[in-house]
């Protein structure tokens, strides 16, 4: 095979000085058994409360997207009434079937747009929602 090269011979090294140390005994700590008992609580109450604590967050950021996405569905059926009513108002002033199919276009491009604009807020905001 020929002569180890450097890597192999710092393998080597560090395999030897690992063996080298006193073997681990389970349960054995640096620290004083009391000191390493009040460390080992500490971690895990911290880590617990992490735990919960992004639970509780998680919870949060659902409801306000359950609410965000309740609101834009009530702004557009309320936008959507508005413009409806509005449409049906200057179709009924209108003079003439030309004015009124003209009003009756308007009202459905403005609809469309409406539902367009909502459509892709709520798009939107769910594809910003999908962290997880």
């Amino acid at each position: 095979m020929g002569e180890p090269n450097d890597e192999e011979k710092a393998l080597t090294a560090c395999t030897t000085l690992s063996l080298a140390n006193d073997p681990i005994i389970p349960g054995s700590t640096l620290l004083p058994s009391s000191i390493a008992s009040a460390v080992s609580l500490f971690t895990q109450t911290s880590s617990a409360s992490l735990k919960l604590g992004a639970f509780i967050g998680g919870l949060a950021i659902d409801g306000a997207r359950i609410t965000t996405l309740t609101g834009l569905e009530l702004s557009r059926a309320a936008i959507e009434a508005i413009l409806s009513r509005a449409g049906k108002d200057v179709a009924s002033r209108s003079f003439g079937e030309l004015g009124k199919r003209e009003a009756e276009g308007l009202l459905e491009r403005s609809v469309w747009f409406t539902f367009l604009l909502v459509r892709d807020m709520r798009n939107e905001l769910l594809t910003g929602c999908e962290y997880r």
